[in-house]
Protein backbone atom coordinates (compact mmCIF):
# COMPACT_ATOMS: atom_id res chain seq x y z
CA UNK A 1 0.00 0.00 0.00
CA UNK A 2 2.61 1.98 0.68
CA UNK A 3 3.72 1.63 -3.38
CA UNK A 4 0.53 2.62 -4.16
CA UNK A 5 0.50 5.59 -2.25
CA UNK A 6 4.09 6.77 -3.19
CA UNK A 7 2.96 5.80 -7.33
CA UNK A 8 -0.49 7.72 -6.41
CA UNK A 9 1.49 10.70 -5.07
CA UNK A 10 4.40 10.55 -7.68
CA UNK A 11 1.53 10.32 -10.22
CA UNK A 12 -0.39 13.29 -8.64
CA UNK A 13 3.18 15.09 -7.99
CA UNK A 14 3.59 14.46 -11.88
CA UNK A 15 0.32 15.96 -13.08
CA UNK A 16 0.99 18.65 -10.93
CA UNK A 17 4.23 19.84 -12.58
CA UNK A 18 2.16 18.95 -16.03
CA UNK A 19 -0.53 21.77 -15.16
CA UNK A 20 2.08 23.64 -13.69
CA UNK A 21 4.21 23.52 -16.87
CA UNK A 22 0.63 23.86 -18.94
CA UNK A 23 0.04 26.98 -16.22
CA UNK A 24 3.18 28.55 -17.52
CA UNK A 25 3.18 28.11 -20.76
CA UNK A 26 -0.35 30.12 -20.80
CA UNK A 27 1.06 32.64 -19.21
CA UNK A 28 3.78 33.23 -21.21
CA UNK A 29 1.61 33.42 -24.24
CA UNK A 30 -0.92 35.61 -22.39
CA UNK A 31 2.27 37.73 -21.94
CA UNK A 32 3.03 37.84 -25.88
CA UNK A 33 -0.12 38.23 -26.27
CA UNK A 34 -0.30 41.74 -24.08
CA UNK A 35 3.06 42.72 -25.62
CA UNK A 36 1.43 42.61 -29.54
CA UNK A 37 -1.60 44.03 -28.64
CA UNK A 38 -2.53 47.39 -28.33
CA UNK A 39 -4.54 49.04 -25.94
CA UNK A 40 -7.02 50.02 -27.14
CA UNK A 41 -6.96 53.51 -24.32
CA UNK A 42 -3.11 53.62 -26.25
CA UNK A 43 -5.19 53.83 -29.83
CA UNK A 44 -7.28 56.00 -28.68
CA UNK A 45 -5.04 58.50 -27.29
CA UNK A 46 -2.67 58.13 -30.10
CA UNK A 47 -6.06 58.78 -32.46
CA UNK A 48 -6.73 61.60 -30.62
CA UNK A 49 -3.31 63.39 -30.73
CA UNK A 50 -2.84 62.54 -34.93
CA UNK A 51 -6.40 64.26 -34.94
CA UNK A 52 -5.34 67.17 -32.94
CA UNK A 53 -2.80 67.50 -35.01
CA UNK A 54 -5.22 66.96 -38.56
CA UNK A 55 -7.65 69.92 -37.05
CA UNK A 56 -5.15 72.41 -36.80
CA UNK A 57 -3.22 71.80 -39.70
CA UNK A 58 -6.80 72.03 -41.26
CA UNK A 59 -7.37 75.62 -39.50
CA UNK A 60 -3.68 76.74 -40.54
CA UNK A 61 -4.67 75.62 -44.16
CA UNK A 62 -8.35 77.36 -43.55
CA UNK A 63 -6.37 80.86 -42.58
CA UNK A 64 -3.84 80.52 -45.34
CA UNK A 65 -6.68 79.88 -48.45
CA UNK A 66 -8.57 82.63 -46.35
CA UNK A 67 -5.17 84.95 -46.64
CA UNK A 68 -4.87 83.76 -50.18
CA UNK A 69 -8.35 85.08 -51.42
CA UNK A 70 -8.10 88.14 -49.64
CA UNK A 71 -4.87 88.74 -51.59
CA UNK A 72 -6.15 87.33 -54.51
CA UNK A 73 -9.16 90.05 -54.24
CA UNK A 74 -6.73 92.99 -53.38
CA UNK A 75 -4.25 92.12 -56.54
CA UNK A 76 -7.68 91.82 -58.51
CA UNK A 77 -8.24 95.24 -57.46
CA UNK A 78 -4.74 96.22 -57.86
CA UNK A 79 -5.33 95.20 -61.43
CA UNK A 80 -8.16 96.60 -62.39
CA UNK A 81 -7.36 100.08 -61.17
CA UNK A 82 -3.47 99.62 -63.24
CA UNK A 83 -5.57 98.77 -66.29
CA UNK A 84 -7.77 101.96 -65.65
CA UNK A 85 -4.67 103.81 -65.37
CA UNK A 86 -3.11 102.60 -68.62
CA UNK A 87 -6.19 102.76 -70.33
CA UNK A 88 -6.32 106.64 -69.14
CA UNK A 89 -2.36 106.96 -70.46
CA UNK A 90 -3.36 105.29 -73.27
CA UNK A 91 -5.96 108.24 -74.07
CA UNK A 92 -3.96 111.01 -72.78
CA UNK A 93 -1.27 109.77 -75.68
CA UNK A 94 -3.81 109.29 -78.48
CA UNK A 95 -5.07 113.18 -77.42
CA UNK A 96 -1.54 113.93 -77.11
CA UNK A 97 -0.91 112.88 -80.85
CA UNK A 98 -3.76 114.21 -81.85
CA UNK A 99 -2.37 117.64 -81.03
CA UNK A 100 1.06 116.83 -82.14
CA UNK A 101 -0.78 116.07 -85.70
CA UNK A 102 -2.43 118.97 -85.43
CA UNK A 103 0.70 121.23 -84.48
CA UNK A 104 2.70 119.84 -87.38
CA UNK A 105 0.07 120.52 -89.87
CA UNK A 106 -0.04 124.01 -88.62
CA UNK A 107 3.80 124.60 -88.62
CA UNK A 108 3.72 122.92 -92.08
CA UNK A 109 1.00 125.18 -93.48
CA UNK A 110 2.92 128.38 -91.80
CA UNK A 111 6.03 127.19 -93.71
CA UNK A 112 4.24 126.43 -96.71
CA UNK A 113 2.74 129.67 -96.97
CA UNK A 114 6.72 131.58 -95.38
CA UNK A 115 8.07 129.82 -98.62
CA UNK A 116 5.21 130.95 -101.04
CA UNK A 117 6.01 134.68 -99.25
CA UNK A 118 9.79 134.25 -99.90
CA UNK A 119 8.93 133.32 -103.37
CA UNK A 120 6.94 136.31 -103.99
CA UNK A 121 9.33 138.70 -102.66
CA UNK A 122 12.21 136.72 -104.20
CA UNK A 123 10.25 137.81 -107.63
CA UNK A 124 9.05 141.09 -106.10
CA UNK A 125 13.28 141.65 -105.40
CA UNK A 126 13.70 140.29 -108.75
CA UNK A 127 11.72 142.39 -110.68
CA UNK A 128 12.37 145.66 -108.59
CA UNK A 129 16.01 144.99 -109.52
CA UNK A 130 15.53 144.35 -112.94
CA UNK A 131 13.56 147.53 -113.57
CA UNK A 132 16.25 149.50 -111.18
CA UNK A 133 18.48 148.09 -113.51
CA UNK A 134 16.84 148.71 -116.48
CA UNK A 135 16.12 152.47 -116.00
Amino acid sequence: MEQQQSAFEKEKADELERHQQALDQLSREVETLRAATIDPKDLEIRFSAEKAVLETQILQIKQKLIELHKRNDELAFENKDLRNQIRKKDEEIEAQKAEENRFVAGRSNELDELRKQLDHFKRLHRVTYLQRNAI
